[in-house]
């Protein structure tokens, strides 16, 4: 019975402190730091973005999150996507490139704000393939591959919010699904496209 009782705690306890693997540092990017604000894009292997914004300053900083609608948009950031591509000829030197608008047609709309104390964060999950199958972005069909993904987060409006403009360095990824016909197979190379 002792050693019953001592395997489970054994367990329990290797479940309670386990923890996710740090993401691969190439599969994230970071933007600068500016006016204590910093933007932060972790890409996953499906093209899901999680945008964090975060304060390291030592004084809270009020930032646009979000517009409330019938579903969530948001218009202050957007996502760019450049992948490697075939040519005409099917050789790998072409470019794809995506800026994803974060927004679409909507009636009544409401700005989401938040105020952000020194070292807490916001984060949005954001569906990649699904935003850049919308209309509004091109209806374009994203699929596996080598993507390199740039976020910005701008705000130039608004009495009392963070103003200025965050660009996060390129995150690298390559994406699981490999259901279109006109990327490459193989990387020619993050420094090539």
């Amino acid at each position: 019975m002792t050693r019953l009782v001592l395997i489970l705690l054994a367990l329990t306890n290797g479940f309670s402190v386990a923890s996710a693997a740090p993401p691969d540092p190439t599969r994230v990017g970071a933007s600068k730091v500016v006016g204590d604000l910093q933007l932060t894009a972790t890409v996953d292997p499906d093209l899901q973005v999680s945008l964090e914004l975060r304060d390291v300053g030592k004084k809270p900083i009020q930032v646009a999150s979000h517009i409330k609608t019938y579903e969530l948009h948001y218009d202050w950031f957007e996502i760019e996507l450049t992948w490697p591509m075939l040519d005409a000829k099917g050789a790998c030197t072409a470019t794809g490139r995506l800026v994803l608008k974060l927004f679409d047609d909507r009636d009544g709309s409401e700005d989401v704000y938040k105020t952000l104390a020194p070292n807490e964060a916001l984060v949005h999950r954001i569906d990649v393939p699904r935003w850049a199958a919308r209309k509004i972005n091109g209806a374009v069909t994203l699929g596996g591959g080598f993507y390199k993904v740039v976020a910005r987060y701008r705000v130039d409006t608004g009495a009392g919010l963070w103003h200025g403009v965050l660009e996060t360095a390129p995150a690298k990824i390559v994406a699981l699904d490999q259901a279109r016909v006109d990327m490459c197979k193989t990387n020619p190379g993050w420094d090539r496209f």
